[in-house]
């Protein structure tokens, strides 16, 4: 059933896959003009979700960066979750973690932290014309404060995608610093009037090489 992966041969039968969480951790930097080796892999089955990791490699074969990926099987017409039965776990997967550990569940901010508004724009959305997932990665890179990129870098992201956001609309964030070097995000969107995206953004201190 190797089919079922594929986008069209899953609109054929009104089903998508749809990202629902992210988790990322960065052993090191490249440089730039290094060059890099990605491995992707479908790992495992939770019902709901099916988890596919990844991991890029640098020239000596040492991993610098890995990841994990949590997926939800969905009706394209009502966007309903489906199960994911025994046909669709027919799909190959090496069941071995990349090393980053699964995607969570993060849980809702109860605290009033920072709080920024910004517009959907044109160039966010994509072809299934809502934001891009990587748009809100990049919405909460903007939102913190620039000195800190200027003495720390991110060590580990982890992104909980809860709904989609469209073209034009209002989106709230909250922001707070729960520790040292560790920020927490909400989403909400304001037109559509529900929460749409959570993340936890962990750094480190610079290292003076």
């Amino acid at each position: 059933k190797l089919v079922l992966q594929t986008r069209a041969a899953l609109e054929k039968i009104g089903k998508l896959w749809i990202l629902s969480g992210l988790k990322i951790k960065v052993a090191s930097y490249p440089s730039w003009g290094d060059e890099l080796v990605m491995n992707t892999w479908g790992n495992d089955y939770e019902d709901p979700f099916a988890y596919s990791d990844f991991e890029l490699l640098d020239k000596t074969g040492k991993q610098v960066i890995c990841g994990s990926t949590s997926w939800l099987l969905i009706n394209a017409s009502n966007h309903r979750p489906n199960r994911i039965t025994s046909e669709y776990q027919k799909i190959p997967r090496r069941g071995v973690s990349s090393g980053s550990g699964k995607p969570g569940r993060i849980p809702a901010l109860t605290e009033k932290g920072i709080e920024k508004t910004r517009l959907v724009n044109l160039s966010d959305i994509d072809i299934y014309q809502h934001v891009n997932n990587a748009k809100y990665v990049e919405y909460c890179v903007d939102l913190l404060n620039g000195d800190l990129w200027n003495t720390a870098e991110a060590e580990e992201i982890t992104t909980n995608y809860l709904s989609e956001s469209l073209p034009d609309n209002l989106i709230r964030f909250n922001i707070v610093e729960k520790e040292s070097l560790q920020y927490l995000f909400s989403a909400y969107n304001e037109t559509l009037k529900r929460e749409i995206f959570r993340a936890d953004f962990r750094f480190r201190k610079k290292s003076n090489h």
